[in-house]
């Protein structure tokens, strides 16, 4: 028995690898068009960073009023 049969392959095909196939596809995008998109994802996930700080900042002193709480307890959130 070899070793395609045991796993449940047919003899002589080898799954197709996913990794393989898409960095295949990438090769085809112009080198332009790829750092552009790589600007786009970083800007946008600088942006996604700023906002969520500036919502947990802005929430700061409910989160104190609703837990009961001191300022100087709840300050943690925005630090750590």
């Amino acid at each position: 028995m070899t070793t395609s049969e045991r796993v449940g392959t047919p003899s002589g095909h080898t799954p197709p690898s996913g990794g393989a196939s898409s960095a295949r596809g990438l090769a085809g995008i112009d080198p332009h068009l790829r750092r552009l998109a790589l600007v786009v994802v970083l800007v946008l996930g600088t942006i996604m960073s700023i906002l969520d700080t500036t919502i947990v900042n802005v929430a700061i002193a409910t989160l104190a009023r609703d837990f009961h709480s001191p300022l100087s307890t709840v300050q943690w959130v925005s630090t750590g």
